[in-house]
């Protein structure tokens, strides 16, 4: 997942140094000799929990926000995701489904868009991908480029500005 966050190789010279320098921070958080396993669930831990990066406020359902705390929950109970197991995945993907043909509906019924209702998937796509970190080895990058993708729209961040608070996060969490 971290080199996920910190991957790319930019075209210029002073893009290139930045990259590098960026780089050597993130492997120089690792900390040598410690297990770093739970760093992921943490990681998303708080990505869900800090009010800083605001994936809470895009769970615009009561079942959406349900699930969300119960993702949380399991992550805070043990960060190597045992807890997410797979009736809460079934959950996640069904709410995921019918969030999916709410969208349809509505555009098929009345051709427009409902910010609220995209906000909801996309939340609910990154919830899907963490819910699968236990049994997905590609979760992790997979929510983490999820994340970048969806909380621009609710943050109002730029994609690079987006990527910088993640990649801080993710060192503060190897720390």
């Amino acid at each position: 997942m971290g080199f996920k966050l910190f991957d790319g190789f930019p075209e210029t010279l002073r893009e290139r140094k930045e990259f590098v320098a960026t780089r050597r921070r993130m492997l120089a958080a690792f900390p040598v000799g410690v297990d770093c396993a739970p760093v992921v669930g943490r990681f998303f831990h708080r990505l869900l929990t800090e009010k800083r990066y605001q994936i809470a406020d895009r769970f615009h359902t009561a079942t959406s926000a349900a699930l969300l705390r119960e993702v949380i929950t399991a992550l805070d109970v043990d960060p190597l995701g045992s807890f997410l197991d797979d009736d809460l995945r079934t959950q996640v993907r069904d709410e995921l489904a019918r969030q999916i043909e709410r969208i349809r509906y509505l555009w098929q019924t009345e051709s427009r868009q409902d910010r609220a209702y995209e906000e909801t998937r996309r939340a609910l796509e990154l919830l899907e991908a963490i819910s699968c970190i236990p049994i997905d080895g590609y979760a992790p990058a997979q929510a983490a480029e999820l994340s970048t993708g969806s909380a621009q729209m609710q943050s109002g961040a730029l994609w690079f500005q987006w990527e910088d608070l993640l990649r801080d996060l993710f060192i503060r969490v190897l720390k």
